[in-house]
């Protein structure tokens, strides 16, 4: 219980240190061919980073994942962007 908590405080302390990135497009055309698009810093959790395409929430484990420690985001094969879609991520770096 003590690591747990430990750990809680850490990860807090990251956290209220952390920049948050607005409505940042990642880069990468989306072309219904293109599974992995990158952001510009790397989140300091995967869990930080939420995405948008075409104003839609996608949802972290279902629709992506994200590739934490680095920045890239990967679509599953059921939800690979097409041509013309617009994806924006929130997230802390």
């Amino acid at each position: 219980m003590r690591k747990i908590l430990t750990m809680l405080v850490a990860l807090a302390a990251v956290l209220a240190a952390a920049t948050t990135v607005r409505n940042e497009q990642p880069a990468g055309v989306p072309d219904g061919a293109r599974q992995f698009f990158t952001l510009k810093h790397r989140p300091v959790d995967k869990w930080t980073v939420e995405l948008y395409r075409n104003g839609l929430r996608q949802f972290n484990g279902a629709d992506f994942l994200v590739d934490v420690p680095g920045s890239r985001i990967g679509f599953l094969p059921c939800c690979i962007p097409q041509t013309g879609d617009l994806l924006l991520a929130d997230y802390d770096y």
